[in-house]
C-alpha cells in the first residue's frame, strides 16, 4: 500500500544520511519527490543491498553522464513509488576520466545486468566483475571481441542436452532477436539472448537535438507506444525547465496513453494467438484494436502516430462532446474485450500451450526486475494500478 504522506521518504533519507556519514558528498532534491545523493564508489554495493533488500526499493536503471574533464557520473535510479507516491532516490558517484571503473552490482541485483552492459558498450565506464560483459546491442565482435570467455551455464554438466538456435530472423519472430536455447528433453533449462539487430542509436541521436526536435524522435522510438514515450520524454523536459503543465493537458495525455495501452495489449494478444495457430483470437483482437485506432484517427487525424504531445501541453484540445463520445465507445469496448479474454482463457488450445509453461515465480519476478502487468501476474503489485 502506498504511503500518502512524506513520513516514509523523510525517514529513509535520514537513514541513508546516517549510513553514509562522511561519505555523503552532496544531496539535492529534484522535481516532485525525487532525491539525489552523491557518494563514493565504494558505497554503491552497500546502498544497493540496503535499498532493495531491507527497504524494498527497485533498481530501475543505471545511467552514465559524461561530465567532460570532470569524469563520468554514474547514477543508480531507485524507485520507491510503490511505497510512497512519486518517491525516487538516485545514488550518484563520480568516476575519474582516465580510469572510469566501478564494481558491478549485477551479482547482487540481476536486474542491473542489462543496464550495466548497455552503459559499458556505449560509454567508457567499466563495471568490474560483471558476470557477462558481452555487448548487449552492438555486435559481439565490434569494436573488439568480448565473447570468448562466456559460455552457457551448466556447460560442464554430464547430462546430455541440446542447443537450439532461434533467429535472429525467423518466421515466429516479429522483430530481430537471437536466442540460443538449451534443452533437456522438452524442458528449456537455459537461454542466451542477443538483441540489437535493429538498434538505431536513438539515445545518441537525442544528444544532438534541441528539446523540441527531441519530441519527434521520441514519437518514433516505437510505432505502437509513441504517446507513452513522448509523455515520459516531456515529463523530463518539463521538470528540467520548471514548466507547469495545465491539468487539462495532463488529462488529455493520460487519456491518449490509456487508449494506446489498450490497443497495444490487443495487438500482442492477437499476435500471441497467431503464433500458436489460434487465428480466431488474432482476428477478433485486431478487430477490436481497429476500433481503438478509429478513436485516434477521429481525435488526432492519425491512426498510428497521434503526435499530440508538445512541450508544455498538447497540440490540440478535445471538446467535452468528443470526450463523452470516447468514454461511451470505451465502455462498449470493455464488454468486447472481456468476452475476448474469456474466449482465450477458457479455450483448450490456449490452455494446452500456456498452462504451467514458462511460469514466472514471485521471487524471479522480483530479482529480474519485472514491472507492470508482468509483475502483477506474478503477485508483485508495485505499479500505480495496484499499489
Amino acid at each position: 500500500m502506498v504511503v500518502k504522506t512524506d513520513m516514509f521518504s523523510n525517514g529513509l533519507l535520514e537513514r541513508l544520511r546516517w549510513r553514509l556519514g562522511p561519505d555523503l558528498l552532496s544531496e539535492s532534491k529534484g522535481s516532485g519527490n525525487t532525491h539525489y545523493l552523491t557518494t563514493r564508489p565504494n558505497k554503491v554495493t552497500e546502498l544497493a543491498e540496503y535499498i532493495t533488500r531491507e527497504v524494498g526499493g527497485r533498481l530501475m536503471h543505471i545511467s552514465v553522464i559524461d561530465r567532460g574533464l570532470n569524469g563520468y557520473e554514474v547514477v543508480y535510479h531507485y524507485a520507491l513509488d510503490h511505497l510512497e507516491k512519486g518517491f525516487h532516490v538516485n545514488i550518484e558517484v563520480l568516476l575519474p576520466e582516465d580510469n572510469p571503473e566501478i564494481e558491478s552490482v549485477t551479482r547482487l541485483l540481476p536486474e542491473a545486468s542489462w543496464s550495466e552492459r548497455e552503459m559499458m558498450e556505449l560509454t567508457p565506464v567499466k563495471f568490474i566483475d560483471h558476470p557477462d560483459p558481452r555487448h548487449l546491442w552492438l555486435p559481439y565482435e565490434w569494436p573488439e571481441p568480448v565473447e570468448g570467455g562466456i559460455s552457457t551455464s551448466n556447460q560442464g554438466s554430464s547430462v546430455q542436452a541440446s542447443l537450439m538456435p532461434i533467429g535472429p530472423y525467423h518466421p515466429l519472430l516479429i522483430e530481430g532477436a537471437y536466442f540460443r536455447v538449451k534443452l533437456q528433453d522438452e524442458e528449456i533449462t537455459d537461454v542466451d539472448v542477443k538483441l540489437g539487430w535493429n538498434h538505431r542509436g536513438i539515445m545518441k541521436l537525442f544528444e544532438g537535438r534541441s528539446y523540441s526536435r527531441g519530441v519527434y524522435l521520441a514519437e518514433r522510438i516505437c510505432g505502437i507506444c509513441n504517446v507513452t514515450h513522448t509523455t515520459a520524454y516531456l515529463n523530463a523536459v518539463e521538470a528540467i525547465s520548471g514548466l507547469d503543465v495545465p491539468d487539462r493537458a495532463r488529462y488529455i495525455r493520460t487519456l491518449m496513453a490509456e487508449l494506446e495501452r489498450v490497443h497495444s495489449h490487443l495487438l500482442w494478444l492477437g499476435i500471441a494467438g497467431d503464433l500458436i495457430g489460434f487465428k480466431t483470437l488474432f482476428m477478433l483482437s485486431w478487430k477490436i484494436r481497429e476500433e481503438v485506432l478509429d478513436i485516434f484517427e477521429a481525435t488526432t487525424g492519425s491512426r498510428r502516430t497521434p503526435a499530440i504531445n508538445v512541450i508544455g501541453g498538447v497540440r490540440k484540445d478535445l471538446s467535452d462532446e468528443t470526450i463523452l463520445k470516447i468514454e461511451g465507445r470505451v465502455a462498449d469496448l470493455r464488454g468486447e474485450v472481456e468476452r475476448l479474454i474469456d474466449l482465450g482463457y477458457n479455450h483448450p488450445l490456449m490452455r494446452r500451450r500456456m498452462q504451467d509453461i514458462g511460469r514466472l515465480s514471485l521471487s524471479t519476478a522480483v530479482s529480474g526486475g519485472a514491472v507492470g502487468p508482468t509483475a502483477r501476474a506474478s503477485g508483485w503489485e508495485i505499479d500505480t494500478r495496484r499499489s
